[in-house]
């Protein structure tokens, strides 16, 4: 078979049948690298192998625990041999080599074939119908296909940790929304109690303590009622968002004012053209968004260090900065950062955080068909944001 794996097997003499060749051969690679879960993967890489070599193709795949496996797919047999093969072989040892022998000789005969090339990929055996004697896999298939399949469980438990995250998270969000918008009215019914007697919340110091503590309570409230919200719409994959022009400059100063009550908001600067920049969006989205990036800078920042916020126009696209002088994102973890619950070390805040506005953030930018990612810096972390621009800037 040659020491090297080529694309198509030339069995045809005509330009028309390695052309047809190929376009099934590629076909067939697109749908294994993009299979959803093992068995459409090897499923999709029966069909690669038989466009490959022009020969009938059968894979079994290993039972969990026992020392036999069961017949997965096949390719290129005709309607007499498929029947044979699925009552003959349809649950095979494969556990030693001379289950294996036996195995190639049985489907020799089926497929009227003298011998069977066979490939091994994790645990899956395919066999390939050949008239050479003992044929061997061409250099580097068998470690491919291995690496691919791989690929596909990686990405089949991915997904599925995503669905269940999702569904964890939506569950959550539901139960504790309406207790929280319950405390919430009640601590704002009773600052407004306050009010009636002449006193004024002040959040940041006064004479009335318990005032100063409800305020602060109210807030952090309103911030967990508003992940709750936002949880629920993005856990939900049917959910869209209705795009209007969102005016940035608006929208971040909103944002800002949104984390108030934090520490160090008073160190925040923010940079923007004097004119209106527009991108389409979801206003209350990419509010909520933006002031999780700033909310997390100011976590991070040293006290008496500013977080600088701007707004940069490019040719096709809009960026947000945000960017803080912290201890920065380990290296290895600019990805992962935005995955839920993942928190970062060093942050100088003593509010607690929860390892979720990351994750909003990213899923908010990617509705808006932005993108999201963090700037390796010598100190600090610099945040960004950015957005398709708007058709027209008003």
């Amino acid at each position: 078979m040659g020491e090297a794996f080529q694309l198509v097997q030339q069995s045809s003499g005509s330009a028309s049948g390695v052309s047809s060749d190929f376009a099934r051969f590629v076909m067939s690679m697109h749908e294994l690298v993009l299979a959803d879960d093992r068995d459409e993967a090897i499923r999709s890489a029966v069909r690669l192998c038989g466009i490959q070599f022009d020969a009938p193709v059968a894979s079994w795949h290993a039972l969990p625990g026992e020392e036999a496996s069961l017949l997965y797919a096949t390719y290129g047999l005709d309607t007499d041999s498929r029947p044979v093969l699925e009552s003959d072989m349809g649950l095979v040892a494969t556990d030693h080599d001379s289950d294996i022998a036996d195995l190639r000789r049985r489907f020799g005969a089926v497929t009227g074939r003298a011998n069977s090339m066979i490939l091994k990929a994790r645990d899956v055996i395919f066999l390939i119908a050949s008239y050479e004697d003992d044929p061997a896999p061409p250099f580097g298939l068998e470690p491919l296909l291995s690496q691919l399949l791989d690929l596909v469980d990686e990405a089949a438990l991915s997904r599925k940790r995503a669905e269940n995250l999702d569904m964890s998270l939506a569950l959550t969000a539901h139960e504790l929304r309406s207790p929280l918008l319950s405390v919430k009215a009640a601590i704002e019914t009773s600052l407004l109690d306050d009010q009636s007697d002449g006193r004024k919340p002040d959040v940041n110091g006064g004479n009335n303590l318990t005032t100063e503590l409800l305020a602060r309570a109210q807030h952090e409230i309103g911030h967990l009622a508003e992940t709750c919200e936002t949880l629920l719409f993005w856990a939900v994959d049917d959910n869209a968002l209705e795009f209007d022009p969102v005016d940035l400059s608006q929208t971040v100063t909103a944002a800002m004012q949104a984390c108030s009550h934090e520490r160090n908001f008073h160190a925040i600067v923010f940079e923007h053209p004097a004119e209106r920049i527009s991108v389409p969006g979801s206003i209350a989205h990419l509010r909520v968004a933006i002031t999780n990036l700033i909310r997390n800078a100011l976590y991070y920042s040293p006290p008496g260090e500013t977080v600088d916020v701007a707004i940069q126009q490019l040719t096709r696209s809009i960026r947000i900065t945000v960017t803080d002088k912290g201890p920065g994102v380990p290296q290895g973890q600019h990805r992962s950062i935005f995955d839920p619950f993942v928190r970062g070390l060093g942050g100088t805040s003593p509010r607690s955080g929860r390892g979720l506005g990351l994750f909003i953030a990213k899923r908010v930018v990617e509705g808006h068909r932005g993108r999201i990612w963090t700037d390796t810096r010598e100190r600090g972390t610099k945040f960004v944001i950015e957005l398709p621009r708007a058709k027209e800037s008003a």
